[in-house]
Order: C-alpha cells, then sequence, then structure tokens
C-alpha cells in the first residue's frame, strides 16, 4: 500500500483547481473561499501581497497523486509603529483556517506552519480550542465587543442582495437624498475628498498605524467577490462598512468609526441602521473597541454576544502591540453570529 505523505506548501497558480476543489467541499455552500477572484483580491490586487506565495496548503500526496487537504489564508499589510518611528512593520491576518473533513487532525501543521513563517500577525474571531493555542504562544488577547441587530428591511433590495446583484450607484446617489443628512455623505469609490479625511487621521494617530495605500486597497479593492464596501464621512470622520451575504442572508458589517470626534462617531453608528434598511441587510454585525461606538449601539438596542469568538494579536518584535486600525486588518467572516444562541 502506497504511503499518505501531507506537506505544508504555498499555493501555486497550477494547484488553484485543485484548491477550489478542497473550498467548495470544505467551506459552506454559500461560501466565496473558491472563487478565484478572492484569491485575486487577497494576493494579487494587495499592494503588500507577494502574491499567492502567502496563502498556504496542505498537500496530501499518495502515490503519483496529490490533492490538497488543509488552507490558512493571509491579507498583509503593512504598519508605521508611530510618528517618530518610520520603520514598516510586515502584519499578516491569518483566516479561514481549515483542514479537509477527511483528514482531520493534521491542521497543527498550517499553525506550527504560521509561527514560523510570521513575526508578527493579528489573527479575528477565534473560537473553541484555537483559543488555547494562541494564548499559550504568547499572543495578546484584544478587549472588542462583539455586537448584533437584525432589522425590517426592504424586501426587493434584500432579493437583489440574496441573488448577488450589488447596489448601483444611481441607488447610491438616490439614498444619498434621501436618507442622510447634508453634514453625512456616502462614498463608493476613492475622491481627494477622502484622501484627505483619511490622511488627516493617520497624521494624527501616534501609535501602530495602516498606510494609506492599504486602506483604498481594502475597502475598494476591485476584485473582492463577497461584499461591496462604502464610506460614511462626517467632518473629518468616517465610518466602513460593508453590505455582503452570509448563509445566503444580506448583512451589514460595521467595520471601522475613527476615534477622533465621539459625537461623530455615534453620529455615523447611528445612520448604520436605516442604511442596512435600504439596502436590503437583515442583519447588522459589529465587533469594536471603541467606547463611543459600542455605547452608540448599545443605545439602538443591538445585543451584545456572549462567548464571542476572541482576536489576538502576536507579534515577536513587540510585547503589547496594538494598532486602531486592527479592524480592516482581518477578515471577521460573522458567520458565528447566525448559530450563536447568546
Amino acid at each position: 500500500m502506497p504511503s499518505i505523505n501531507f506537506s505544508v506548501c504555498s499555493l501555486s497558480l497550477p494547484m488553484v483547481k485543485k484548491y477550489q476543489l478542497f473550498a467548495r467541499k470544505n467551506f459552506k455552500s454559500s461560501g466565496y473561499q473558491f472563487n478565484f477572484n478572492y484569491l485575486k483580491h487577497l494576493y494579487l490586487e494587495n499592494p503588500f501581497s507577494e502574491g499567492m506565495s502567502d496563502c498556504r496548503i496542505i498537500l496530501k500526496k499518495e502515490a503519483d497523486q496529490s490533492e490538497v487537504v488543509g488552507c490558512i489564508h493571509n491579507i498583509t499589510s503593512i504598519l508605521t509603529p508611530s510618528n517618530t518611528m518610520f520603520k514598516s512593520i510586515k502584519f499578516s491576518g491569518i483566516h479561514n483556517l481549515m483542514v479537509d473533513k477527511d483528514n482531520l487532525g493534521i491542521g497543527y501543521k498550517l499553525l506550527s506552519d504560521v509561527i514560523r513563517r510570521h513575526k508578527n500577525f493579528y489573527v479575528p474571531g477565534v473560537v473553541g480550542d484555537l483559543n488555547n493555542f494562541y494564548l499559550k504562544i504568547g499572543a495578546k488577547q484584544l478587549t472588542n465587543i462583539w455586537h448584533r441587530k437584525f432589522v425590517i428591511s426592504n424586501f426587493f433590495q434584500s432579493v437583489l442582495r440574496i441573488r448577488g446583484i450589488k447596489i448601483s450607484h444611481s441607488l447610491l446617489a438616490k439614498f444619498q437624498k434621501k436618507y442622510l443628512s447634508a453634514d453625512i455623505q456616502l462614498h463608493y469609490e476613492r475622491s481627494d475628498k477622502l484622501v484627505n479625511i483619511i490622511s488627516n487621521e493617520l497624521d494624527s494617530i501616534d501609535l501602530p498605524k495602516l498606510s494609506l495605500e492599504y486602506i483604498f486597497w481594502r475597502i475598494f479593492g476591485t476584485n473582492n467577490p463577497d461584499k461591496q464596501t462604502f464610506i460614511l464621512t462626517l467632518d473629518q470622520d468616517y465610518a466602513v462598512f460593508s453590505i455582503g451575504c452570509r448563509k445566503y442572508f444580506p448583512i451589514l458589517r460595521l467595520i471601522y468609526v475613527s476615534k477622533r470626534s465621539s459625537g461623530n462617531a455615534k453620529l455615523l453608528t447611528n445612520t448604520i441602521v436605516p442604511i442596512a434598511r435600504a439596502f436590503g441587510a437583515i442583519g447588522i454585525f459589529s465587533t469594536s473597541d471603541n467606547l463611543s461606538v459600542t455605547q452608540q449601539l448599545q443605545a439602538l438596542k443591538f445585543k451584545e454576544l456572549q462567548n464571542s469568538p476572541k482576536s489576538y494579536f502576536y507579534s515577536k518584535d513587540y510585547d503589547n502591540f496594538y494598532t486602531p486600525h486592527w479592524p480592516m486588518m482581518g477578515d471577521h467572516g460573522f458567520d458565528e453570529f447566525f448559530t450563536s444562541d447568546q
């Protein structure tokens, strides 16, 4: 009987089809991980990615046959430590750890590979025994709070989102006039005004922070098949949110709200509910450590998730690493919100 060998290697273009077979089998049927545009988004469009080699897989070899039986994805980012330190730090956003259902027990190979290859990484949405793994290696847990709220949405728009039809520019313009005040503006593409607002925020932060180039890729990247991402602005503050589907349900993810003005943070957060209704989202989900945001979500009767997933930073360079931009460094998924009874 031929021996079976499991090895961790980088994904390459010739292996994409084998990876897609694995992803279709093991991720949920409504998942997006098998979509080649998703791979292009993470590894070919990201300005700081080293290409497909940033995606690691487990290859199972038996005789002259091979198949992909595990994967872990990575969103590569670069942070500047402070306004007085211009050395860049490479960070990896680790997500989508998956092992083939018929080959369980080999996931440790991918976790060992993460420790070996990455000096600094961020991992969101950790559940179960994996929490013990990250704590044992010295990762620091974030104090973020997870919230959710279900709403009655525009039925027609909900059907369009479920069918994968994205929100048109004409609808966005109509929504701006009908639902938003003159002070709050909705953006769906890069502009000089957005560059100015985000650049000012970056200049005001004396903590590790993302680059302008990364932020615009993360928000407006053209190959993301999973969702549309938008920015709301008020004065010199902004909020990032996305519209997409999970398990065929349209949801709005409140991703990030800048912290410079607590009053503006609350007003921007308050705007999320009518946006969700109008765009067809039946659920609104958020994870944040911004006190103004969490207070406003609670005022809007969002439900705080008990026993929620954990998020961790791991750094070989810094003992107590933290950046306020962590919500844009990983893929939080939010699938847990549909199954939790808490």
